[in-house]
């Protein structure tokens, strides 16, 4: 407990090896064909989950008619710039699936 207090409470919740990003995500985004495909295991279900278990594992519940929580900058380009350059990277930013073509 004093640790956690000496740091939030005197610090701000700032320690001393907080990495910090020095450049925004968006700028560090590689187009589709420049990466090569993650080849993930396949989950086990006792040691490894796959995504929507995972987001079941921490209880989180949205209702149905809630307005997504992912806002993009352009509607109009988000086919062009996500499905085109990307191969769909909108998919990826919701762990629940929530996002998708």
């Amino acid at each position: 407990m004093p640790y956690t207090a000496f740091f939030y409470m005197l610090l701000g919740g700032r320690e001393p090896w907080t990495f910090r990003n020095t450049v925004d995500d968006w700028l560090q985004t590689d187009s589709a064909w420049r990466s090569e495909p993650i080849e993930y295991p396949k989950s086990d279900g006792k040691v490894t989950f796959d995504i929507l278990s995972s987001v079941a594992l921490t209880g989180t519940n949205h209702e149905e008619d809630q307005p997504s929580h992912l806002l993009l900058r352009n509607d109009a380009d988000a086919e062009q710039t996500s499905w085109r350059r990307f191969a769909g990277i909108t998919e990826r930013y919701c762990p629940a699936g929530g996002e998708f073509f």
